[in-house]
């Protein structure tokens, strides 16, 4: 459970980003990730974008939550039932909504599209920002931004 206000929040969480940095940062249970808040959630370099960054992020967010409910409501499926499909090709328009979402949060990052479909470089960067943060290099309060004004 996310103690998050915003759609904006939601949307960095279901991006390949906090994606890519949960599988390295989570312990395991079983043969399992495991994800645990202090590791995974506390750890994860935010985004700190604009207004216009955070308002594309979150009403994508918006849209995949919509979406993807109204499916599961229609087929009668859970979550699960729904990503194994969509893997599998079914429901383009729930993968095409994770794209953009993908391609909104690593801009938000000021990166180009293209680290959004590279793992290797979305996790080097994601350190690299860990780092540059954890040592006050990076200014950092992803949850305080303000409108300017």
């Amino acid at each position: 459970v996310f103690a998050l206000d915003d759609d904006y929040a939601i949307g960095v969480l279901f991006s390949s980003m906090h994606l890519a940095w949960a599988y390295s940062e989570s312990s395991t249970l079983e043969d399992r990730p495991r994800y645990t808040p202090t590791t995974c959630f506390e750890t994860f370099p935010w985004p700190q974008p604009g207004a216009a960054a955070r308002a594309r992020i979150g009403e994508l967010a918006a849209r995949l939550i919509t979406d993807r409910q109204a499916i599961c409501v229609q087929e009668g499926v859970g979550l699960t039932t729904l990503y194994n499909a969509v893997d599998d090709g079914a429901w383009t328009a729930i993968a095409d909504l994770h794209r953009d979402l993908d391609r909104a949060v690593v801009e938000a990052y000021g990166w180009p599209p293209a680290v959004a479909a590279d793992a290797l470089e979305l996790r080097r960067r994601l350190v690299e920002l860990h780092a540059t943060i954890r040592s006050g290099e990076t200014p950092y309060a992803p949850f305080a931004y303000r409108e300017p004004g």
